[in-house]
């Protein structure tokens, strides 16, 4: 290839102004990575990285590029220009040949040490260069790149699903074998492959796992290389070598060359750390490929985890009393205690640190004797007998041999511990006796010589001693000694329990005093009292009196492990029970005022969460009286206080369940959030709550003060004489003197709507009269309690208190706290006691006072509507024509965007967005003789299927009429019987059509967005499907209200269809992004796109920033 070839003219030739400006950009900014390339060479590969990936592959030839593919740019029929992907790969090859600064390249040939070091040197030019100027930045950038993409591709080699993987498998043996390394026993593994009949191993084995893990080609043999791009390992086999990979990339981290053990390496092994032998050998356990090999033995990796090992030992009687012990296929094992595990003739055996150990002292002291036995001495013998008799018995068979078998004695052990209390000392003493042979370890005693070998049991002597010194008691000559109280009560409540599954305890009354053992565990138990609104919390303590029981208390908030009664038994409460009191006092949030000398006490609304919690709490039992305030405050909605009779017809049941609420939480004082979300009827549950009061409002001559923004006060008032026209409704509006005049009358009325600003401003003439109710509508409006206006609110007095609001929590949890300040503030506390709640603590304690209903939890009564999208891949065919059409459109509306001529071109632009749309419905929208076929109307069909199996009728809605006909006839020839409304259906045909619809006739009803929009109801139906996307989502809604309006007794679905990464897609997202996009896209009396900008036509032909 020839520079000249190459010239910017030359590649704008072939791919166009617009996909060569495009990739240059994309070789510029670094995003080019070249992956097979050598100088000379007929074939090249590049991945071109962004959000616009794609592979790219060219052929070259004596006159230069024979062929060019792009995997995600199709060829365009007559269009015969390359794409953007192809003009970069371009560009980067010009950019290698001309030797300028290259973005990112991998040399993928087998043997590329040589290409490694080029790289490391070009990257260190680069960067020295990037200290002196800013113009490499993209080629820094495509180091970055490349660093991520190099992993992806090293991954995707290795782990790509083999379902769908067509490379070829490579066949890998993984042989782990022992090796010697500066006197170290060390495990090995070689990679082996079959060549010429037989296995051999890969002789540079840590440069081939570095660059497979790498994702880069690799050197097998002379003859053979791994190229992840057609070959793969088998699943077992990929995952050992990604774990091998990571030992060479850590033993190269920390190996420098000085090191000396480079010089002992062998290239076909890689020494495993012992650290990852654990990981490695579980890897290797399932895969088929993995072997043992020692010395001439080879066999599958396949371990061994009985413990038996088929070695033995025989004890005989020696000289003098003494006795000879012999082994019998100890020498045959391989001891490497760093794995934890064994070798013996190439099988392994997984036996633990411990063992190998002991295996290992064994092997050492038969090496070090001569005689094929090891004779010992009688004192000798004994100390075998005592300590490794019992641990070799467990390890290998023990055979006695003669005499030798009448002189061993193996009686069990039966431990005996002494317990007493002197001078406020407790006093130990240990026995271990074994028949009639009696040892204590704390005294210094002579054994008798009987003649026989008494075989010890040490390793249970052993836990006792430790279990003894973990008692932090102190040694004398006779025996043991606590002094300490907290020592004390360590050793009896945790250590003695341990003690005792090893040794019979003897205490004396005074030890067995000392630990105060209850009967019954702890309880608290929960009632109300009525007379003051409060709930009590009683605890009770088996034998503990209740003049003690506020200590006690004080001792589990402080965390203690016991406490002292005053008759000097020491309480334990480190019990489970008493860890689920405390875990109940620290829950509920009880404060230092709420004690009592018995327990605790708090209001009753902030004590409503403690009952729901005492229901799942073992240590809390509540009273009768308290669990029907919780049933009735649970089931509040279910009341069944009288309705006001003119509103029982009016009402709707989600509305009468909130007055039931609001007259329960009444009942007992409590007030309460109204939360509903809008539109659901507040303010109609609201005034029930207001009749319902009018006998005593009239009684004690004390009205209900309804307080609201401004806008709402007259709203308010027409509310009130539309539902409750007997109810006397005084409006203190006009200036000063004039408001304060009206207020004089407000025992003569029975409800008085105010202001936020006129409470704000008439603050004291308000908080001078009592009310029988404070309602607060939009509450939200006192969210910052430190304004004049929540100061104000806080300051009327009235029995009832009730806050009505959509949006209880706009910004954080402190506006909850204002508003439950105004209506009800024993329920939160403080500010400060509410800061310290946590987030569930406060959600289970406003939970019973305030009420929330979404449209969707009421569904019985006002169907739910749930939208979903479903996108759909272009066929091959479509995609061939939306590329071509888009191509052409966007060098079009370039054209005039660099003359400044979009404007008067608009209505052009537009027409061609158009045909893109109808290409993404079905491309014989305008292409005559079209014979292939829609990826959406499959997926249509397929959709209508589906719901009429499910018992569901759709509604198809198009703006194209003659989609609508290409839909039925495609739904016909599947058996599907329609309805079609369109422009062309006559005005007296459609309400019966869609009467005869709705009373069960036909499958699917077919309708245009225009006639089929607006003004019919189709309730029949509950499945509706947006063929195409329209430019004012309120012409969609329109289409949906068909179906989802009053009469609809199900949920209606309604279902998007579009072309995924097509200009359909752009358009969702531009709707999405703005709000109202009726307004910002459509102009009064305009054209449907006339509000387009000249960047929003850019971006849904992505043109941005041209």
């Amino acid at each position: 290839m020839q520079k000249e070839q190459w010239s910017e003219s030359e590649i704008q030739l072939r791919c166009g102004k617009l996909s060569s400006r495009k990739g240059k950009e994309l070789a510029a900014d670094g995003l080019v990575v070249i992956q097979e390339w050598l100088p000379g060479a007929d074939r090249l590969s590049a991945d071109i990285l962004g959000k616009d990936a794609a592979r790219v592959e060219l052929a070259f030839g004596k006159h230069g590029l024979t062929e060019a593919s792009c995997s995600s740019c199709p060829s365009l029929g007559s269009y015969d220009k390359s794409c953007k992907h192809i003009a970069a790969a371009l560009y980067a090859v010009r950019q290698r040949e001309q030797g300028m600064p290259r973005a990112a390249a991998q040399n993928g040939g087998a043997d590329a040490d040589h290409g490694d070091h080029a790289d490391h040197a070009d990257q260190g030019e680069r960067l020295h260069r990037s200290e002196k100027q800013t113009e490499p930045v993209p080629a820094a950038l495509a180091n970055v790149m490349a660093a991520f993409t190099n992993r992806q591709r090293a991954d995707s080699a290795l782990i790509r699903p083999a379902l769908f993987d067509q490379r070829e498998t490579l066949g890998m043996r993984l042989k782990f074998q022992p090796r010697v390394m500066r006197e170290t026993l060390l495990l090995a593994v070689s990679l082996n492959v079959f060549v010429e009949g037989g296995w051999q191993p890969i002789y540079r084995l840590r440069s081939f796992l570095e660059r497979v893990t790498e994702g880069r080609a690799a050197t097998i043999t002379r003859r053979s290389a791994y190229d992840p791009e057609r070959h793969r390992f088998a699943e077992g086999t990929a995952a050992l070598i990604r774990q091998l990979g990571r030992i060479v990339s850590t033993e190269k981290l920390l190996r420098s060359e000085a090191d000396g053990l480079n010089g002992l390496r062998r290239e076909e092994l890689l020494e495993i750390p012992p650290a990852e032998w654990p990981s490695l050998s579980r890897l290797a356990e399932v895969c088929s490929e993995a072997r043992l090999r020692q010395g001439e033995h080879e066999q599958s990796f396949a371990p061994d985890r009985t413990g038996s090992m088929g070695i033995s030992f025989e004890l005989s009687s020696g000289l003098k009393g003494g006795g000879v012990l012999a082994a019998e296929g100890l020498d045959e094992l391989l001891v490497l205690d760093a794995y934890g595990i064994v070798l013996q003739r190439g099988k392994l055996h997984e036996c633990g640190g411990e063992i190998c150990g002991r295996l290992a002292a064994l092997q050492q002291l038969f090496r070090a004797s001569s005689n094929a036995g090891i004779s010992l001495n009688r004192d000798q013998l004994e100390e075998l007998s005592r300590h490794v008799l019992p641990g070799l018995g467990r390890l290998a068979e023990v055979r006695l041999s003669g005499s030798m078998a009448e002189r061993i004695e193996h009686p069990p052990l039966k431990a005996k511990l002494y317990l007493d209390r002197v001078r406020d000392r407790l006093l130990a003493d240990l026995e271990f006796q074994y028949g009639e042979e009696m040892f204590r370890p704390f005294q210094q005693e002579e054994r008798r010589a009987t003649g026989k070998l008494l075989v010890r049991d040490c390793e249970k002597e052993y836990d006792i001693l430790e279990l003894m010194g973990e008692g932090r008691m102190s040694l004398t000559e006779r025996g043991c000694f606590l002094d300490g109280e907290e020592d004390e009560f360590h050793f009896l409540y945790t250590v003695l329990p341990r003690l005792e599954e090893f040794v019979q305890v003897y205490a004396t009354t005074a030890v067995k005093t000392r630990l105060h053992v209850q009967a019954q565990p702890p309880i608290i138990r929960v009632y109300p009292d009525e007379r003051t609104d409060w709930l009590e919390f009683r605890f009770e303590l088996d034998g503990v009196p209740e003049s003690e029981i506020r200590a006690v208390l004080l001792s589990l908030e402080e965390k203690r492990p016991y406490y002292r009664l005053r008759n000097g038994s020491l309480l334990p409460l480190q019990s489970e029970a008493y860890q689920e009191m405390i875990r109940y006092i620290n829950e509920t949030g009880f404060t230092y005022a709420d004690k009592t000398s018995y327990g605790y006490r708090m209001p009753a609304p902030a004590g409503v969460p403690l009952l729901e919690a005492a229901a799942s709490s073992p240590v809390v039992h509540t009273s009768e009286q308290a669990k029907q305030l919780l049933q009735t405050l649970k089931g509040a909605g279910q009341a069944n206080y009288p309705l006001p009779a003119q509103l029982d017809d009016v009402m709707r049941d989600y509305q009468k369940a909130g007055y039931q609420w609001m007259k329960t939480l009444a009942a007992y004082r409590f007030g309460g959030i109204l939360a509903d979300e809008m539109g659901l009827g507040k303010t109609l549950q609201a005034i029930a709550f207001m009749m319902s009061l009018l006998p005593e409002i009239r009684a004690e001559r004390r009205p209900v003060l309804v307080v609201c923004p401004s806008s709402l006060v007259y709203n308010w008032a027409a509310e009130l004489e539309r539902f409750a026209p007997n109810m006397r409704v005084l409006i203190p509006d006009g200036a000063k003197k004039e408001r304060l005049r009206k207020l004089d009358s407000i025992k003569e009325v029975d409800i008085v709507v105010a202001s936020y600003p006129q409470l704000r401003l008439d603050g004291e003439a308000y908080a001078a009269y009592p009310y029988t109710a404070l309602i607060l509508d939009e509450a939200q409006s006192i969210k910052n309690e430190s304004t004049l206006t929540a100061k104000a609110v806080t300051q009327v007095s009235a029995e009832y208190k009730f806050a009505l609001t959509g949006t209880p929590v706009e910004n954080h949890a402190a506006d909850l706290w204002s508003i439950f300040h105004a209506v009800f503030p024993r329920l939160l506390g403080s500010k400060k006691q509410f800061e310290e709640l946590r987030r569930e603590e406060l959600a289970a304690r406003v939970r019973p006072f305030l009420l929330r209903r979404l449209k969707s939890s009421v569904l019985a009564e006002l169907p739910d509507k749930i939208e979903t999208l479903q996108s759909a891949e272009l066929l091959p065919e479509q995609k061939k024509l939306y590329a071509a059409y888009l191509v052409q459109l966007q060098q079009e509306t370039l054209k005039h965007i660099d003359k400044d001529e979009l404007e008067q071109n608009r209505i052009r632009i537009l027409a061609g967005i158009t045909r893109l749309r109808q290409i993404c419905g079905h491309p014989g929208l305008f292409v005559e003789d079209y014979a292939g076929g829609s990826a959406k109307l499959e997926q249509l069909v397929g959709l209508v299927k589906d719901a009429l199996e499910s018992g569901r009728r759709p509604l198809v809605f198009s703006q194209f009429t003659t989609m609508l006909g290409i839909i039925r006839r495609r739904l016909e020839d599947s058996g599907l019987d329609c309805f079609q409304l369109d422009g062309s259906t006559p005005v007296r045909d459609r309400v019966p059509m869609c009467r005869r619809f709705n009373e069960g006739e036909r499958d699917v009803f077919l309708l245009s967005l225009k006639a089929g929009g607006t003004g019919l109801n189709l309730t029949g139906a509950d499945t509706v499907i947006l063929y195409d996307l329209w430019w004012n989502p309120a012409v969609e809604q329109q289409a949906m209200d068909r179906a989802h309006r009053m009469g609809q007794k199900r949920v209606v679905h309604v279902i998007r269809l579009l072309a995924r990464g097509t200009i359909e897609a752009k358009m969702h997202q531009l709707q999405q992004r703005k709000q109202g996009l009726m307004e910002e896209l459509v102009q009064p009396g305009g054209m449907e796109s006339d509000g387009l900008s000249d960047a929003e036509l850019r971006e849904l032909l992505g043109l941005a920033g041209q």
